[in-house]
């Protein structure tokens, strides 16, 4: 009787050992198999600051999971708001067991209106061996108005006065001094050449009203003085002579 007892209750030890290896080792086998091929991101800094016309740049770091041994990585960029680009300087980009660095460029647009935004980088791997995997990385990015300054105004350009007005009749009469420079070539018999430059100025007056024979005269005046001109040179050359 005692025997049977002390049967009975190993059974009952053995039936319990063998339901809990039964129910443990699907975990167990679980946790020994190797994991699929994977990809994981992370972005940094969390946040930068960027001018509206500059550009400012984030690092992307992907960090190789389970059996990743190579592949290939696509970046989709979104929430940039408007005036405001984004590119990843290798995209798609190549990945082995050793991961990978990368650049995402910001660029704000001279219109870019200030303000913040959540940009969010989402990555999609295809490994290899086929195996998919995706993740995603979120940075901040503050728009601040105005950029470099544009170059200074330079100065206003002087008025132009214009013409001076003719005198009415009945006004104060107006002097106008004219300058006249004739020059002279004049060569002597031993072909040495002397260049002699008058110049004569004529002063004409005009009054309330303008008469024609004065205004000859003056002219005449004028081609008077050329002439004299050339004969004072003619008469210094035969001087020298």
């Amino acid at each position: 009787m005692t025997l049977l007892n002390v049967s009975h209750k190993h059974l009952i030890a053995l039936v319990a050992i063998i339901f809990t290896i039964l129910i443990a080792t699907p975990s167990i086998a679980f946790a020994l198999a190797p994991s699929p091929p994977a990809i994981f991101i992370q972005a940094s800094p969390a946040s930068q600051d960027v001018a509206a016309g500059d550009s400012t740049t984030f690092k992307i770091d992907v960090v190789p999971q389970g059996t990743w041994e190579a592949g290939k990585v696509t970046f989709d960029i979104t929430g940039l708001p408007a005036g405001v680009t984004a590119t990843v300087d290798s995209n798609p980009a190549t990945v082995t067991a050793d991961g990978a660095s990368l650049t995402l460029t910001v660029q704000a647009g001279a219109d870019a209106a200030a303000g913040s935004a959540t940009i969010k980088i989402a990555a999609a791997g295809v490994a290899s061996t086929g195996e998919k995997s995706d993740s995603d990385a979120t940075v901040t990015v503050n728009v601040k108005a105005g950029g470099a300054p544009g170059p200074a105004p330079g100065p206003a350009p002087a008025p132009n006065p214009g013409p001076a007005p003719e005198p009415a009749p009945g006004q104060a009469a107006t002097t106008i001094t004219t300058t006249t420079t004739v020059a002279t070539t004049v060569t002597a018999v031993s072909t040495t050449s002397v260049i002699t430059t008058a110049t004569v100025t004529t002063e004409i007056t005009k009054g309330p009203t303008e008469n024609p024979l004065l205004s000859t005269a003056a002219l005449g005046l004028v081609g008077l003085a050329a002439v004299i001109a050339i004969v004072a040179a003619v008469l210094t050359i035969v001087k020298r002579k």
